[in-house]
């Protein structure tokens, strides 16, 4: 989400999804975060966000307009759903026969196995290296363990993400680890200085870029080295 995947773009959606019952974009907004996640565990999904807007409309005595949010859904599942750059890195990636590569990502596992399908990412992942951890605080963390065990300190690793708060937790726990960030400037929780200042503590192990370009040939870089 919002690495590989145009999460921004569904957002963006999901919040339309409101709006056409009358609701203000703020609102909207509101009720995307309440449906996001409930005691520290993910729950959003199509179906968990739809039940959401439907019991807020019946708070508000307004009818659910079902063929306005089909229309929604539709244009949802159109194309692959995937951020500029983001075929060509995975494709470089399992061309290299030397990086094992994996798919970690935090969520619902039906739901992002959904967007998993829909892009079409999960034919360059074996089934055992795509991994889906509902737990915001130590999903990630923990998912990465039982990878490559309790022990696991990040080295030889390089992950890709988006967000700098998570980032900067695994930088912590796994001092060996390097990171690819990359910039989200449509994601509101975030502003530049949250992404630099990441690079600032951890110094020389973070690359930074807005593009999946850029940080795939920073990758090839590294490697050619």
């Amino acid at each position: 989400d919002s690495t590989l995947f145009d999460t921004e773009k569904r957002k963006k959606l999901f919040y339309e999804m409101a709006e056409v019952h009358g609701y203000s974009h703020t609102q909207a907004h509101g009720l995307y975060d309440r449906a996001w996640a409930e005691r520290e565990k993910i729950v959003m999904s199509l179906s968990s966000y739809i039940l959401a807007l439907k019991e807020q409309l019946a708070k508000d005595h307004i009818e659910f307009l079902a063929k306005e949010v089909s229309k929604k859904i539709k244009e949802m599942n159109k194309g692959s759903g995937l951020l500029p750059g983001a075929k060509e890195l995975v494709v470089w990636c399992r061309r290299e026969e030397r990086i094992p590569c994996y798919l970690l990502s935090l969520g619902v596992p039906q739901w992002q196995a959904e967007k998993v399908e829909q892009s079409g990412l999960g034919k360059f992942f074996p089934k055992k290296n795509i991994i889906c951890t509902e737990h915001i605080r130590y999903g990630k963390r923990a998912a990465l363990c039982h990878l490559f065990g309790k022990n696991f300190d990040g080295n030889g690793t390089v992950l890709f993400n988006d967000k700098p708060d998570e980032m900067r937790d695994l930088l912590g726990s796994f001092p060996q680890l390097v990171a690819f960030l990359k910039i989200e400037p449509r994601d509101r929780r975030y502003s530049p200085k949250d992404y630099t200042a990441v690079a600032k503590d951890f110094p020389g192990r973070v690359v930074l870029s807005e593009s999946l370009f850029e940080l795939k040939k920073k990758l090839q870089a590294m490697y050619a080295d």
